[in-house]
């Protein structure tokens, strides 16, 4: 149709280039490996979701279709609308925040591409290139990995588990998933043998790759999806294809039975990879998050059986139901790291049953075709059957991100074209000529708006976080501040990271030298953190990390009224006592804190970090034996160096206790300069002023830098002064 040409380019155009959404790293921009990828994969896909729909508006040929595909998507994103709106906080809901960048706005784009995707790739061609320039991307991909195995690039998350630009093992694992089944998928259905042997090397690559992620849930669901796969082959496959299905069934179960035999050998235990799965237990799982966050997230959904809670609110849930034997743990949980469960989380039973239905659809309609209207045999369903199979079982172990969600969403689109009907029965659209030119201009103003608000405000508020921690690690905390202010004046996504960030620079500006300055950040801190817990009152991060900065502040009146509201919301989680503790001991009420911190111990009696805060009461309260009864057992060096025990007796001017833990911690560390220097402060305290002289004298042949300020001090300290 005349005129439609240049549009379908456009759409094209786009859809290929979201191939390289893995790899975009934006080192201006927080959270780099996610920020990026999410950015551009938005940008593309609201370009040509409006290109697509002037495109129908031309061409009826390519308005949606009908498929079960399609209608139960269509429900799960009209289900999880709903949930965002009775969101504990539907804002977040909507928008996420940069460590995810998931919310109800990234499954709208998820959408869009379905539609888009499903509508624009008509032909066997459409599909093959699609597919042929996710393997090459992988590829590439593959490439960059095994410079990082080789040591020439480094892991970005440090250690030995490979992580390519997607800056995380698990990710770049389910990334390696989808396309190890791709290029299996086009090597069963070339015909020319140089693309076949390409085909086979890459497949190889591939695989190497992601068992050097290290990725358990990845690797078995790979392994599970190649059997599975292999099981339909042997059992429906014909001729040669039977064979190869019977031959690759035999060659897994003797791959797994090989391994269970020498899982006790030195061979496993030297691999950094074999000897993860060789420790696979009940046991091992019971030291892991998930065994603690998954009956969480159970008692969640009882509470909220129908809506859920809204996307990006497991938080909630954690901190109500938070686990005190989690102490050693990350401290806080945003995901029931399960894909089903986040997903009944966020969508209740409705919105969850709806993405279960969707999973479950793609699988039978993957298994159940024979042939299908793109040309491919029957080994292809198989394989994408083991493919869906592998990506479901991994997400009980983990949560989508921004190209798993595009993998798994070309999939379905996939589904949803080969067995498609027409919907101009269901869809009239016959707009006037008024209608047609109008609308494209209209749509265009809609794209700008929408690229502005959504994607280059948050990024400009990304960017001013950056500066601003650039400029708080060189010590130009007013540069810092007005970065920071700058990023919460654009009201984007990016408020409630500017405002931790707000929170994490006052300790550095608490130990600044100007108090004027410190007084100003001090009233922006207050002013930001109060309109960050007036937007979500119920979230418990945001009232304790207030309340410890107000703590540190001196501002300890305040600081209760932040720390007792976090208990009310986490009455299990130790750290919002420790700090109530800290303020209580702040305003020299010592019973009260010591009664605090008991409680905070009787907890979790396990938490080394519950002992020294109760052991640091009872030294307040003046109970020394009772402190030194819950210290034994503990490590000799984390009581010795840990600043709360010194800070108590310091409170106390205890300065002959302060002077022995110093001159111990010398013996295990003689060159702390710091050390050094509290040492010679104690001794001026005790009128031992030759031994200051002499902690003085140490400290200047240690750092030649100081040691002019170190000989003024001695100078004044041989003239009767205290400097």
């Amino acid at each position: 149709m005349k005129g439609t040409p240049w549009l379908e380019g456009a759409i094209f155009l786009g859809l290929f280039a979201l191939l390289l959404t893995p790899f975009f790293v934006t080192g201006s921009l927080l959270f780099p490996f996610i920020t990026g990828k999410a950015f551009f994969f938005r940008a593309i896909v609201e370009i040509i979701f409006v290109v697509w729909l002037a495109l129908i508006l031309k061409n009826p040929d390519y308005r949606p279709k009908r498929s079960i595909l399609v209608i139960l998507f269509s429900f799960f994103v009209m289900a999880l609308a709903v949930s965002t709106f009775l969101s504990p906080n539907p804002y977040k809901s909507f928008w996420s925040n940069y460590e995810r960048m998931d919310g109800f706005i990234t499954l709208l784009h998820l959408f869009m591409l379905f539609l888009v995707m499903g509508s624009v790739f008509k032909k066997p061609s459409h599909w093959r290139g699609w597919w042929k320039g996710a393997a090459f991307a992988s590829g590439i991909m593959s490439i960059f990995a095994f410079f990082q195995l080789a040591g020439k690039l480094p892991i970005n998350q440090g250690g030995v588990r490979v992580d390519g630009t997607l800056g995380n093992a698990a990710y770049l694992a389910v990334y390696l998933l989808f396309s190890f089944f791709i290029t299996l998928f086009l090597f069963a259905h070339e015909k020319k043998v140089w693309l076949r042997i390409l085909y086979a090397i890459l497949g190889f690559s591939q695989l190497y790759v992601l068992y050097n992620t290290a990725t358990r849930g990845a690797i078995l669901g790979l392994l599970g999806g190649l059997v599975l796969m292999a099981i339909i082959l042997a059992f429906k496959g014909q001729g040669k294809i039977k064979m190869a299905g019977i031959s690759a069934l035999l060659a897994l179960v003797i791959a797994v039975s090989g391994f269970f035999a020498i899982r006790n050998t030195s061979f496993v235990k030297n691999s950094f990879t074999l000897s993860r799965f060789a420790s696979l237990s009940f046991s091992e799982f019971k030291t892991q998050g998930r065994y603690f966050v998954w009956p969480m997230a159970l008692e969640g959904i009882k509470e909220r059986p129908v809506f859920g809670w809204g996307i990006e609110s497991f938080n909630y849930i954690f901190n109500k139901h938070y686990d005190p034997r989690m102490y050693n743990q990350e401290p806080w949980f945003d995901r029931a790291h399960n894909m089903f469960l986040d997903w009944l989380i966020a969508g209740g039973l409705l919105g969850g049953g709806l993405f279960l239905a969707l999973c479950l659809a793609a699988l039978w309609k993957a298994f159940r075709d024979k042939e299908d209207n793109i040309n491919y045999q029957g080994e292809g369903a198989a394989i994408i059957t083991g493919l869906l199979a592998a990506y479901y079982f991994q997400g009980l172990f983990l949560f989508d991100n921004t190209v798993s969600y595009i993998y798994f969403v070309s999939f379905l689109s996939y589904l949803h074209a080969r067995s498609a009907t027409d919907w101009d029965k269901i869809v009239s659209l016959n707009p006037g000529n008024g209608v047609r030119r109008v609308l494209p201009a209209v749509l265009s103003v809609v794209l700008v708006f929408s690229l502005y608000y959504g994607i280059w405000k948050p990024m400009n508020a990304g960017r001013h976080i950056i500066k601003a921690l650039t400029a708080g690690q060189n010590q130009k905390y007013d540069l810092a501040l007005n970065e920071l202010k700058n990023a919460v004046d654009l009201h984007t996504l990016g408020d409630g990271e500017a405002r931790e960030q707000i929170i994490a620079l006052s300790q550095n500006v608490f130990f600044s030298q100007n108090p004027e300055f410190q007084q100003a950040y001090l009233n922006f801190m207050t002013a930001e953190l109060s309109k960050q817990i007036e937007a979500a009152p119920n979230d418990t991060r945001y009232r304790l990390l207030f309340g410890s900065s107000l703590n540190l502040f001196g501002l300890y009146d305040q600081a209760l009224v932040q720390l007792e509201e976090a208990k009310k919301l986490s009455p299990r989680k130790q750290a919002i006592y420790f700090e109530i503790g800290r303020a209580y001991t702040g305003k020299k009420d010592f019973q009260k804190a010591l009664g605090v911190l008991e409680k905070a111990y009787e907890l979790e009696p396990k938490n080394d970090d519950a002992k020294i805060n109760l052991g640091v009461g009872y030294i307040y309260a003046g109970n020394d034996s009772k402190a030194q009864v819950l210290f034994e057992g503990l490590p000799e060096d984390a009581l010795l160096f840990d600043n709360r025990i010194i800070a108590a007796l310091l409170d106390l001017g205890r300065w002959a206790d302060i002077v022995n833990i110093l001159r111990n911690r010398l013996v295990k560390k003689p060159n702390n300069i710091d050390d050094y220097i509290s040492l010679a402060s104690a001794y001026l305290r005790l009128g031992l002023r030759q031994d200051a002289i002499s902690a003085l004298t140490v400290v200047g042949s240690l750092r030649p830098d100081y040691k002019a300020t170190a000989d003024a001090y001695i100078e004044q300290i041989k003239a009767g002064k205290s400097p």
